[in-house]
């Protein structure tokens, strides 16, 4: 099997896996949830452009319909998505006419107010069709490759016809192909460029730096970026930070190292400001490093009631989390009680932080602005690890795995957020859905700090899995590596990035799982089973006979009886257990190096035999290979 079809079976068993999950969550809010092509749906709004799952019902608009299937609202920014969605098999060919209604019908019964499949989308267009600075999209999904080039050219004919209509919104269309859903599930979800802009000040013009290289004044390399150091009272940063979440404005969104909650760094920046001494308190300014921030522009309005103040376009914070968040803490606490904000002021008003501001210049290289946060943060100590995990492969991960009840940590702050989200009911309700597959393996779920996965741990699983338990062991320090020597392999690239290329979410929590139970079972003086190799000798198996198709048989794996998967899970410990004796018997090598030590097959493959023989139930390898063979 080629590596592209691989990629593809792989990837519908992920969306198989995606819409049994959005069933058994949703079938009792609407029973249409049963059929794969209604809760594809839904998926495509969830999954590639990130909408609220409280809002979806509302704008699924038909079922089975040549026209429009859902549609998204995006006022803030102006957009309009009316979407159609064919969840079609591999060999299911898209018709023509299918194409063309959905481009020809919905707008000319939008344009003369006659759609009455949704009232709400209706009325909506009628306000928006004269606005120029809406943008409606017309986007189709088809679920395969089957297409030709008059359906190509349908677009492409819909998209000269509204080109550049004067006083009339921008209207345009596109045909997302199997591949095009791929990427944009894994690696491009749609993000919602949210506005925002924020004025900060400072006492006086003194106390407001300007780097401005475009002004001859100043006699600089045009090549230099606009620059501001302003001594900024914590208070506006306060206000800053409070109105980005008002308006769920994501400000630390470029930022890679984020809040985390109670340390001793945090801690020492909030005993200052919260010391009674007030002369201790304005040392503040000297005793915290600063903030830095970037954003699209700005604007210094000149001197108002003694103030100078600078309007920030899309501000984003990229240095500086920790202390944007610890003054927001402590000025919290004093807001909760002063309504008018006078007292706030009154006591840090004159309490200043210093704030860097850096300027987008439309004709810099992006990589700049990504070593501007890299070595700004490197100078706290900030380690590789922290950028190779800043992907949006592992943000989906993330998403994903929440969804099942298990909360993936990738940045430092994640711990600290989760732990804010999840609390009371919404707590229980989460190991409601987590139990579901903990208990299969008799695991009961029932704290918080169980549904934790580090990264870098599931990485390890993962590794396991697909080569042995050696490498889980010896390569970790490599899986959030991205820089390695022209001869060495990526893991990083090879195995990390791929991760969920291989393997559903379900197989990937079913594998933690597994690792977690072997964990829970091992005994400190014998050391057995040994986790990584019970993952590591399972994947051996499952992959022996059909490498390309792992994750279906290990989806058939955990969707055996309790009682068989109990069974074929002890032997795999007990065959860790006696390649850890042989092995010591056949080299002298104890427990500690040999997992330093690659998988010795003349040691496994006899161990293998002889504790299969030995079996009264069927052994794991004859078990799985009945399973391929279904």
């Amino acid at each position: 099997m080629s590596k592209r079809k691989i990629m593809h079976h792989n990837f519908r068993e992920q969306v198989k896996d995606d819409l049994k999950l959005i069933e058994e969550n949703y079938y009792l809010a609407n029973n249409n949830f049963d059929k794969p092509d209604f809760a594809f749906n839904f998926w495509v709004m969830d999954k590639l452009y990130n909408e609220d799952p409280e809002l979806i019902l509302d704008q699924i608009t038909e079922y089975k319909d040549f026209a429009i299937d859902c549609f998204i609202h995006y006022e803030d920014t102006k957009e309009l998505f009316i979407i159609q969605n064919k969840y079609y098999s591999e060999d299911t060919k898209l018709v023509r006419n299918m194409a063309a209604d959905f481009l020809i019908t919905p707008l000319s019964k939008l344009n003369s107010n006659t759609y009455t499949k949704n009232e709400e989308l209706n009325n909506l267009f009628q306000l928006i069709k004269d606005d120029s600075e809406y943008i409606i999209n017309f986007h189709f999904y088809l679920f395969n490759e089957k297409t030709d080039e008059n359906i190509e050219r349908l677009f492409t004919d819909f998209n000269l016809q509204h080109k550049g209509k004067e006083g009339k919104p921008v209207i345009q269309s596109k045909i997302f192909y199997f591949s095009d859903i791929y990427n944009k599930y894994y690696y491009d979800p749609y993000k919602k460029d949210k506005h925002f802009d924020f004025t900060i000040s400072t006492n006086t013009g003194k106390m407001l730096m300007q780097v401005l290289p475009d002004q001859r004044d100043y006699e600089l390399p045009a090549s230099m970026i606009e620059a501001y150091y302003i001594m900024t009272p914590i208070t506006d940063v306060y206000k800053m930070y409070d109105s980005a979440l008002k308006k769920e404005y994501p400000i630390f969104q470029e930022n890679i190292r984020e809040y985390l909650g109670k340390s001793p760094i945090n801690e020492g920046i909030k005993k200052t400001l919260e010391n009674e001494n007030l002369e201790e308190r304005l040392n503040f300014f000297y005793y915290n490093n600063g903030i830095t921030i970037i954003c699209d522009s700005a604007k210094n309005e000149g001197r108002i009631r003694g103030k100078n103040p600078l309007k920030l376009v899309r501000p984003q914070v990229v240095n500086g989390c920790q202390t944007v968040n610890t003054i927001y803490e402590v000025l919290n606490n004093y807001a909760k009680k002063d309504p008018t904000f006078e007292l706030t002021k009154e006591q840090f008003g004159n309490v200043f932080v210093m704030v860097k501001v850096l300027v987008k210049k439309k004709d810099l290289n992006a990589d700049v602005y990504m070593d501007i946060v890299k070595y700004t943060n490197k100078q706290n100590a900030l380690g590789e690890k922290a950028f190779a995990s800043n992907k949006e492969e592992f943000s989906v991960l993330q998403r994903n795995l929440e969804d099942r009840g298990f909360l993936v940590l990738i940045q430092g702050s994640d711990k600290h957020s989760f732990e804010q989200k999840y609390q009371n009911k919404a707590l229980q309700d989460l190991l409601t859905k987590a139990n579901k597959y903990s208990n299969k393996l008799e695991l009961k779920i029932t704290k918080l700090s169980e549904l934790f996965i580090p990264l870098e741990s599931l990485l390890q699983v993962y590794l396991a899995f697909m080569l042995d338990g050696y490498y889980a062991y010896t390569k970790k320090p490599k899986l959030l590596k991205s820089n390695v020597g022209k001869t060495e392999i990526n893991y990083y690239e090879k195995y990390s990035l791929k991760i969920q290329e291989n393997l559903t979410s379900t197989n990937l929590i079913n594998l933690w799982l597994l690792f977690k139970k072997a964990e829970k079972d091992r005994s400190k003086k014998e050391k057995v089973p040994i986790p990584y190799y019970v993952i590591g000798f399972l994947g051996q198996f499952l992959t022996e006979k059909e490498p390309n198709n792992i994750s279906s048989f290990l989806d058939k794996f955990f969707d055996q009886k309790q009682d068989d998967i109990l069974n074929q899970y002890a032997f795999l410990c007990d065959l860790t257990g006696n390649y850890k004796i042989e092995y010591k018997d056949k080299t002298g090598v104890e427990y500690n190096d040999m997992i330093k030590k690659e998988i010795e097959s003349k040691i496994l493959i006899p161990e293998l035999n002889k504790l299969g023989g030995s079996r009264t139930y069927v052994s794991v390898k004859d078990k799985l290979e009945r399973l391929q063979d279904k």
